[in-house]
């Protein structure tokens, strides 16, 4: 059977440490995570649950990975007919996707609402910033529309290269998945993409939390409620606890949001009314809106 690869393409923020989770939890399928760690990024390889002493990324094993080998080895490793990667680097995949072909790719673009998605850039780098004054002073939400307005033309650049990249025509149309409708119907959403790889959903995926996951990188947020249901539940609280909620919104997100999956409207805590009017005038923003079909105003 000829190996499948679910390449997530996507920004930073998107939703893909969660999708990886999920799509990890069909029984076929390894949900890797950032898999340009391993080649690209080895110091920072390691299992975002496990930590230092995970049985699936072993130092030798990531010390003998190279883009050759990186998906065939994990097959081996763990007897899944389907890989997920959410590494979303374009750059990675091409790649990739260059020196093989014995490997069918899934190119997978995840989006989410631009409003949504903006919000999710200020809370988890802008807010993080040390040198900012306290987040309600006047300079500090200025520079804030600024970051925000940099964020928007980063996100309409980045997804115009990834969906008129040459490399990934071959594998098909790029497949658009809407945060939005991962996260309300789930089996609905992510049937093209399954099925694409040959699979149909399983309820399993529905509980991603029940389910042993080895990803390496991602985000806190996703892993953090993973690692509460289980044998590292003592130190996640531990983290949870000792975050300040005014400089580590990521934590604090993930320490107080319900555990599963949810729409992501931290945008109505972390910007001003008045700095949300600001970031739907922007032309990219609406440009953005257009090209994904969401609404420009979020009821």
């Amino acid at each position: 059977m000829e190996l499948k690869v679910i390449a997530v393409l996507g920004r930073s923020y998107c939703g893909s440490s969660i999708l990886n989770l999920v799509l990890g939890s069909h029984s076929c399928t390894f949900g890797a995570g950032e898999l340009y760690r391993t080649v690209m990024r080895p110091d920072k390889a390691y299992c975002a649950i496990c930590r230092g002493h995970c049985s699936v990324w072993t130092p030798d094993t990531i010390q003998r990975l190279n883009l050759d080998n990186v998906y065939e080895t994990l097959a081996k490793r763990t007897g899944a007919d389907t890989i997920i990667d959410s590494s979303k680097v374009p750059g990675w995949f091409s790649k990739a996707m260059n020196a093989r072909t014995n490997v069918e790719f899934i190119p997978t673009l995840l989006v989410k609402h631009p409003l949504r998605h903006i919000s999710s850039f200020v809370a988890n780098q802008f807010f993080r910033d040390e040198s900012l004054p306290h987040r309600d002073a006047p300079e500090t939400r200025q520079r804030l529309l600024s970051f925000a307005n940099e964020q928007l033309r980063k996100t309409l650049q980045a997804y115009t290269r990834i969906l008129d990249n040459p490399t990934f025509q071959p594998h098909g149309p790029v497949r658009i998945l809407a945060y939005e409708s991962f996260v309300a119907d789930p089996d609905s959403a992510l049937k093209p993409t399954l099925n694409a790889a040959g699979l149909e959903f399983e309820p399993r995926m529905l509980e991603y939390l029940k389910q042993e996951h080895h990803p390496v990188g991602g985000n806190t947020g996703a892993h953090l409620q993973l690692r509460l249901q289980g044998k590292f539940e003592k130190q996640a609280r531990h983290w949870i606890e000792h975050s300040n909620p005014d400089r580590s919104w990521r934590r604090y997100y993930a320490g107080t949001a319900a555990a599963g999956l949810n729409i992501d409207d931290k945008f109505r805590e972390t910007l001003r009314e008045e700095e949300v009017s600001a970031i739907l005038a922007q032309v990219d923003y609406q440009r953005l809106c257009a090209m994904l079909g969401y609404q420009e105003k979020i009821v």
